[in-house]
């Protein structure tokens, strides 16, 4: 064989080539079960997020450095400490989109009660001017109540004819009262044995007195006694009264409604008292 035979031996074998490629059919292929799970990879690198910042420069001013993997949220943003350069770098957003609004939880159990308001009730009796002497009451009589002025809580049943105190409530109560009267002297000098005023709130036809006062009268002038304490109740059907404990008949007086600059009997009243209910 020449070198004329094999070179054309050599170009049938390349023009064989160039037709395989040009017109041999594709294959199908057929994809076969999924292979086993392989070995974990090398150098993976977890991150610990240590805290999170609304803005960059905050964040930057108290973690100008960091350690490996150290990281921080800033602003939906994942900064990673890159210790090779020794800088924070924005590893990208985190944050995914905002979800749908849950439904609305079970209503939650009730709390506790709240400071009650306070309840209060005024008791009085003005002066209409009929007596200018004043009203007397004598010893061991009841001093005169007739309005129920302010008792939105019905604290109080006031029997006005009675002159009587109901408290509704069972618990205690804060009390106080104001009389203006005078009595008048036996003799020429002051008898401090006589000449005071005693004033008392008990329980009816008993010496159980709870909230009073007493006051010496040297000159036959009015004076306001006032006295104030607190009163337990246990018995609502219980009844009391405001009495006059002193050994003399007392004179209620204040100055005339027509001489005051004020319609209003709230600045003459006689007696006054003033209740307020504290709780069992």
């Amino acid at each position: 064989m020449n070198c004329n035979d094999d070179k054309k031996i050599l170009k049938k074998a390349i023009q064989k080539i160039e037709y395989d490629q040009q017109f041999k059919p594709s294959c199908s292929c057929v994809i076969g079960p999924t292979g086993p799970t392989g070995p974990r990879g090398e150098n993976i690198a977890c991150v610990n997020v240590l805290g999170s910042y609304n803005d960059y420069d905050t964040f930057i001013k108290e973690h100008p450095t960091g350690n490996v993997n150290d990281s921080y949220l800033v602003n939906g943003d994942i900064y990673v400490w890159d210790n090779e350069n020794k800088k924070w770098v924005n590893a990208g957003t985190i944050q995914g989109p905002k979800g749908e609004q849950g439904e609305i939880g079970p209503t939650g159990p009730t709390g506790p009660d709240g400071p009650e308001k306070i309840k209060h009730a005024y008791l009085v009796f003005f002066n209409d001017g009929t007596s200018e002497d004043g009203i007397p009451v004598n010893s061991e009589d009841r001093l005169p109540i007739n309005r129920k002025e302010f008792d939105i809580y019905n604290l109080i049943t006031l029997d006005s004819n009675e002159q009587t105190i109901k408290f509704n409530l069972v618990g205690y109560y804060k009390i106080s009262f104001i009389i203006s009267a005078r009595v008048l002297k036996t003799d020429t000098v002051f008898n401090p044995k006589e000449d005071f005023i005693s004033i008392g709130l008990r329980l009816e036809n008993t010496d159980n007195i709870y909230i009073g006062n007493s006051e010496w009268i040297y000159n036959e002038g009015y004076i306001q006694l006032k006295a104030h304490g607190i009163l337990a109740v246990d018995n609502p059907d219980n009844t009391y009264e405001l009495i006059n404990v002193g050994p003399k008949t007392i004179y209620l007086n204040t100055p005339d409604i027509n001489y005051i600059k004020s319609s209003s009997y709230f600045t003459n009243s006689l007696v006054s008292i003033m209740v307020e209910y504290l709780g069992k």
